[in-house]
């Protein structure tokens, strides 16, 4: 009986450690490295793992918001990801208005901020699978940015970013690259 008892202690101090292991990766926002089952960088990554990717960040990060703006020919979503700091978040239709305010085209009375928009959109054509890559990286680098500037920036900031303006080109070439390249 104590036998079976300590092999029970066993079993469960492992169950324990394994659960803890799981549960402090858990929540936590992977690089591109981390996600992609190659190395990044290695080779372009297929569209369908970019937009992966980058719904790994909006699920891990509240810096981040995904909005679709459509669909493409052969049915792949169009998204767009904001990145900023979850204040400008949540109020991203105000910054809107107040911006439209700015250049004239809305209600005047609305009150003025310093919020800057960067709009960064990626690969409008299908050969340009590399602007798509860059698109991971930088997305990678604003969301984990908080022991650098960028945790700064991002409070009068907010980032747009468009990964691949061209997705059924870019799931085209970067499959036919795999295809017949070497790169594992």
């Amino acid at each position: 009986l104590y036998q079976l008892t300590r092999q029970m202690r066993t079993k469960y101090i492992f169950l324990v450690i394994l659960l803890s292991i799981a549960v402090s990766s858990f929540g936590q926002v992977q690089s591109p490295s981390e996600f992609l089952r190659n190395k990044y960088g290695i080779q372009f990554t297929p569209n369908h793992l970019v937009m992966g990717y980058f719904d790994h960040l909006t699920e891990q990060s509240e810096q981040v918001q995904k909005l679709n703006y459509g669909y493409t020919n052969e049915g792949r979503p169009l998204n767009l990801y904001f990145v900023s700091s979850k204040n400008n978040l949540d109020r991203l239709e105000t910054i809107r208005e107040q911006h439209l305010a700015k250049i004239g085209m809305g209600d005047s009375s609305v009150s003025e901020e310093d919020i800057a928009i960067v709009w960064l959109s990626y690969s409008v054509h299908g050969n340009e699978a590399g602007g798509t890559e860059a698109s991971l990286k930088v997305a990678h680098e604003l969301v984990t940015g908080a022991e650098t500037e960028s945790s700064k920036w991002l409070e009068n900031t907010i980032v747009i970013i468009d990964p691949s303006v061209n997705p059924d080109g870019n799931s085209r070439y970067s499959h036919w690259h795999i295809g017949v390249s070497n790169a594992t």
